[in-house]
């Protein structure tokens, strides 16, 4: 973890017709895996390390942990301390059932970078957190966040704050003045002939590997020339066309929470003849999802029934649960999803949903975190697809020795301590 040395900073001016025309390196950020569940159930999340400009406790920039999450969108960060609970510019709902409100905030955001590299900054409109609260869960620490900071994460105990990676847009509240929508900052780097990132989380943690920070990865912003052809994937997805906005600074395209239209099924025993199958099923991609979920809703609201049944039976008889995504130019294999129906958390265990964080006008499958163990995937935003690789080693999770994993803790320990000696 590299939290010295020089820093780059990609101002929004950097990013015109001029930069538009040079070649863009891609570079890799470290991502880190925890588990915040129970004892007895593991609940996998992924953070990333950054300074936030405008998150500052009048000295200095702290650097915090914020939650990594492709199935939000924008960035909301929790101020240092709190100050108000107030109506903000921005209202974002997760599935999770988390209400974040937040005001905007134009500041730089810092980044690691892996390998000892120098830190990469991006100038860029975020939500600074005005209110947040869980109301259907009461107990959640989030519910307490005014107590909470700065000294203590008020999300999961480890996060202050989404790191929303969706490609559409958060749009402001009805009634607010001047406020832009708030986008995902990373498609922000780099430009329109190198549009995309990958995100490797490596193999799926091992059960007895403990709370807290249990592992590392990595998303690399930008892709290099082989990541940017389709056939150098196993299997590819397409993304519903562009939603027509673009991205600030880099004016690659944008596109929707609802990335890809694909066909869901459930075999409730090997050999099933009949699966349960759902066409047209929307697809979202989400780290900050611990499991997969299936979503009926709208049209689709009385089929929670059937697939409930479904499940339970494939639980029981050794079924599966599949889900594959429109082709990309015609290639032959567009999985996404092949599990069995088991109890894993966050490898195959599949709950069922009838909420509609997504606004979907039919049932669709939030694919959780499970889609990014053991398997590299590329988001295309050139050329719209999302690509998937088996990672062809153990991955860097089981790779993970015990002494970065140490130096890591100690690390996000260090920072907290003084943070708390400052307040004391």
């Amino acid at each position: 973890m590299t939290l010295r040395g020089g820093l780059f900073v990609l101002a929004a001016g950097l990013l015109g017709l001029e930069a538009q025309a040079q070649e863009f390196t891609p570079f890799r950020i470290p991502l880190y895996i925890f588990d915040t569940g129970s004892d007895d159930k593991p609940q996998y999340k992924v953070g990333i390390y950054l300074q936030v400009g405008s998150v500052t406790d009048g000295s200095q920039t702290p650097w915090r942990m914020y939650e990594f999450d492709t199935g939000g969108t924008g960035f909301l960060a929790f101020p240092y301390s709190a100050t108000e609970n107030t109506p903000g510019d921005y209202t974002n709902t997760y599935s999770s059932g988390n209400v974040l409100i937040s005001n905007l905030s134009n500041t730089t955001v810092t980044f690691e970078v892996t390998d000892g590299g120098a830190p990469v900054s991006l100038q860029a409109d975020i939500g600074l957190i005005s209110s947040a609260s869980n109301p259907s869960h009461p107990d959640k620490s989030i519910n307490n966040w005014t107590e909470r900071l700065p000294n203590e994460a008020p999300i999961e105990k480890y996060f202050y704050g989404d790191f929303g990676m969706g490609l559409g847009s958060n749009a402001p509240a009805p009634g607010t003045t001047n406020p832009v929508s708030l986008f995902a900052l990373l498609p922000q780097f780099g430009n329109t002939s190198n549009a995309g990132f990958v995100i490797h989380l490596g193999d799926a943690p091992s059960p007895d590997a403990g709370k807290g920070l249990i592992g590392q990865g990595w998303v690399q912003v930008g892709l290099d020339p082989n990541q940017q052809d389709a056939s150098h994937w196993e299997s590819t997805a397409q993304m519903v066309p562009p939603s027509g906005q673009t991205f600030p600074n880099s004016g690659q395209k944008a596109y929707a929470e609802i990335l890809s239209i694909g066909t869901a099924m459930v075999s409730t025993s090997p050999g099933d003849d009949a699966p349960l199958t759902f066409s047209d099923s929307g697809i979202i991609y989400d780290s900050g999802t611990p499991n997969i979920e299936i979503h009926t809703v709208g049209q689709d609201a009385g089929d929670a029934a059937e697939v409930s049944a479904a499940l339970a039976e494939a639980l029981a008889n050794g079924g599966s649960f599949s889900l594959t995504g429109q082709p990309y130019a015609g290639s032959g294999d567009s999985t996404i999803l092949d599990v069995p129906v088991g109890t894993v958390p966050g490898v195959n265990e599949i709950d069922l949903s009838t909420q509609n964080p997504a606004n979907s006008p039919g049932l669709y499958v939030n694919t959780g975190i499970a889609v990014y163990f053991g398997r590299d995937v590329v988001y295309n935003l050139q050329d719209g697809f999302v690509g998937f690789n088996t990672v062809p080693e153990p991955g860097c999770i089981a790779l993970f020795g015990a002494g970065i994993a140490i130096g890591a803790l100690h690390l996000l320990r260090r920072n907290s301590r003084s943070r708390k000696e400052k307040a004391a």
